[in-house]
Parts: structure tokens; C-alpha cells; sequence
């Protein structure tokens, strides 16, 4: 049997080849972490009849948006 030292020294330059090219795989596939884009949209209330709110109603509420930079930009882009 080889001992662990010769195995992990046997072809290093390929390993370490191998290595590297892991590392830069992961980079690239891990890619942009996302934008983060937060909303403040109007908030419409539909109170039935018979109902009552007893206190203050919101009139707007605050949404956040993530994913990918170019898909929250095209999707602020459209219009309503």
C-alpha cells in the first residue's frame, strides 16, 4: 500500500490544476449574489359591511424585491 504522503504527492501539479479550476468553477457558478430593491406601494383597504377598523389603517406598505440586478431592472422598467 502507498502511504497517504506519496498519494497526495503523486501528480501534484494535476491536483493542484484540478483544484484551481474547482475554485473558479465555484465562482462563477455562485455568480451575483442579487440586488435588493425595496418598494413602497399603495395600500388599498376593502372593509366589508357590518366591519369596522379601530385603528389607524396603513396607506402604504413597504415590499421588498430581490433577485438578479437585469431582472429587477427590466421589471421596475414595465409599465403598470
Amino acid at each position: 500500500m502507498k502511504s497517504l504522503a506519496k498519494l497526495l504527492l503523486e501528480n501534484w501539479t494535476l491536483k493542484l490544476t484540478a483544484l484551481f479550476m474547482a475554485y473558479v468553477l465555484w465562482l462563477l457558478v455562485r455568480g451575483d449574489p442579487g440586488a435588493m430593491r425595496v418598494l413602497s406601494v399603495p395600500l388599498e383597504i376593502r372593509v366589508p359591511r357590518n366591519f369596522e377598523i379601530t385603528s389607524e389603517r396603513p396607506t402604504t406598505v413597504d415590499v421588498t424585491v430581490r433577485g438578479s440586478s437585469a431582472t429587477i431592472a427590466f421589471s421596475m422598467s414595465l409599465p403598470n
